[in-house]
């Protein structure tokens, strides 16, 4: 935030993020665990720095990775409720500060396309959104959860889906320019 001070660079602040998340934190407490870390964080960071860098703030990024894969898409109502958590701590703070988050959805290891849809308007709609937030879905080619065929599907779905929330939501791109395509030997 020092660094960008006078700069016209703005900063998204990562709210945690754990290595569990991937494996067992939606089935565990863990979730909980990390959606309360992230709202500590939220009132913690702003009161630490807000007053003196008010212009270096643009947001708050809440890093784990929201998805369609098996460990996300049956809880996906248990994720809403976490991601409330941390829209209650930025309310309490700057409520102007948008949430973004940055989901991806995924052939593998997922209930498929359909069922990600259903998923997917069951987060929003459970969400305590708010006018300016961002969802900025990542496409997911990059990681190869996905194939680049597939992206004007998912990309529509994600535009259904938050056309349906309540609030003026932004829909960004998270395009992945990176190669981490899984094979068999990687597996």
């Amino acid at each position: 935030l020092e660094a960008c001070k006078g700069s016209g660079i703005k900063v998204f602040i990562g709210l945690t993020m754990c290595d569990s998340f991937w494996l067992v934190g939606n089935f565990t407490g863990d979730y909980e665990l990390i959606c309360n870390v992230a709202s500590d964080m939220v009132r913690d960071i702003h009161a630490r720095y807000y007053k003196d860098y008010p212009t270096e703030f643009y947001g708050w990024y809440f890093t784990p990775e929201i998805n369609n894969m098996i460990n996300c898409a049956p809880l996906m109502g248990k994720m809403a409720k976490g991601i409330n958590k941390a829209i209650d701590a930025i309310n309490e703070t700057e409520k102007s500060l948008p949430l973004l988050i940055s989901p991806f959805t995924a052939d593998y290891l997922s209930f498929g396309k359909v069922a990600a849809y259903a998923d997917w308007l069951t987060f929003f709609e459970k969400v305590n959104w708010r006018d300016g937030d961002i969802i900025a879905p990542q496409d997911a080619v990059g990681a190869g959860w996905i194939d680049e065929d597939d992206l004007e599907d998912i990309w529509m779905m994600y535009y259904f889906a938050v056309s349906e929330a309540e609030a003026d939501l932004e829909l960004w791109a998270n395009c992945e320019n990176f190669d981490g395509a899984i094979t068999t030997e990687t597996l």
